[in-house]
């Protein structure tokens, strides 16, 4: 692998040349379903915490670190997905954003 800082550019833009491509068509549509539920299930798995939290006015247990870092990290990719018009991601990690910032600051309230 080459050090160089736009490697990884180089290398994707090799990679879309490629002869054959790594699914069929169908078989990237499915792809693309699978990840569009996956996208929106994901954050709905949090709800349960978000519950706990606002129900109960309970965050024990809970670290302020872990979710403010969860929170912090979904702001790059949510951005990588408006910049590159990719909207699965940008849906999904803007979801991502409410979920882990409602548990952030139900921490901050109860914790």
């Amino acid at each position: 692998m080459s050090s160089h800082p736009l490697y990884h550019l180089r290398h994707r833009k090799n990679l879309t040349k490629s002869p054959r491509p790594l699914l069929s068509e169908k078989g990237v549509r499915m792809l693309d379903r699978i990840v569009m539920i996956a996208s929106v299930l994901g954050p709905i798995f949090t709800l349960p915490q978000i519950y706990k939290i606002y129900a109960l006015q309970d965050a024990e247990g809970l670290s302020l670190i872990s979710w403010g870092s969860y929170l912090a990290f979904n702001f790059p990719i949510f951005v990588y997905g408006l910049v590159h018009h990719e909207k699965m991601i940008a849906r999904m990690y803007l979801l991502w954003i409410l979920a882990n910032g409602a548990v952030f600051v139900g921490i901050l309230l109860f914790g």
